[in-house]
């Protein structure tokens, strides 16, 4: 797109709306990716206990196996503008603002869609979603997402994301508002709090979906729930530069380089469940 020139520009930018980062709160970063790309996950089972034998004794030994999770890292991104010295005397752009609109809009939305849909990926396969939402059920299928993280024993500290389509649907279930004080709270103020001690963070619907299936089809989701432990997401570079002498441009270069991605540990996939649109 070409540079706009005009006789004068207002000092204020017209910025786009964007979506801050929110999914710090459902990944982790317990495994170290520092001098490598691969990270292997090593995964122990157990053994059946038996009855004890007062002639044979314990029986058999069974051998203990194990299995290996690689953890590779994909995504390795870039980007590189420049902002020519005469465009920034002749225009309204801020060389300092430039780098932080990028990271703002580039960046940011990038990596949280890249790990809700990964995440995602991860219920549809593993068979963690819950479906048939109307605009009448919200929180009993809040409840029935609950109730497929205790049947597996994930721990309480969970956290959940939700479209802004199904907090609407939430506040007005009229079994939310009946069952919880905070429903109460929440009809009256407006506020994003807690659902069954879950701490509820509203989020984008651009996120929230994810291509399943052969052949590949979009799937929406309208909310999220799970523990941290469940999802690894490395950041292991982000690297950005602002170089203001370079020998082939005339103005100030601004480079990026960002590498990242996103696992779902096989022994802790039942730790997510995603309710469908």
């Amino acid at each position: 797109m070409a540079m706009i020139y005009t006789e004068l520009f207002a000092d204020k930018i017209d910025e786009r709306f964007t979506s801050e980062a929110v999914s710090q709160k459902i990944v982790n970063n317990d495994y170290s990716f520092v001098g490598a790309k691969t990270v292997k996950v090593t995964s122990i089972n157990t053994v059946d206990n038996r009855d004890y034998n007062r002639n044979t004794g314990y029986g058999n030994a069974d051998i203990l196996q194990n299995s290996i999770q690689e953890l590779t890292l994909t995504k390795d991104r870039a980007f590189k503008m420049l902002l020519d010295k005469m465009d920034e005397d002749e225009t309204k752009i801020k060389a300092g603002e430039v780098l932080a609109r990028q990271l703002r809009e580039r960046v940011i939305p990038e990596i949280e869609k890249y790990r809700f849909e990964t995440i995602l990926k991860s219920c549809d396969t593993n068979s963690q979603t819950v479906t048939g939402l109307t605009a009448s059920n919200a929180y009993a299928k809040f409840l029935e997402a609950q109730e497929k993280l205790n049947d597996e024993d994930v721990p309480q500290n969970r956290i959940a994301y939700v479209t802004p389509e199904f907090l609407t649907k939430l506040k007005k279930d009229d079994n939310f508002i009946k069952a919880s004080d905070i429903g109460q709270n929440i009809a009256i103020n407006g506020l994003v709090g807690m659902v069954d001690g879950v701490p509820i963070v509203r989020v984008t619907k651009k996120w929230m979906e994810a291509k399943t299936g052969t052949p590949a089809t979009t799937k929406k989701y309208a909310c999220l729930v799970g523990h941290n432990s469940a999802t690894v997401a490395p950041v292991k570079l982000a690297e950005y530069r602002v170089v203001t002498d370079s020998e082939n441009y005339s103005g100030t270069l601004f480079l990026g380089r960002f590498y990242y991605d996103c696992f779902v540990l096989n022994n802790k996939a039942k730790g997510l469940v995603a309710i469908e649109a």
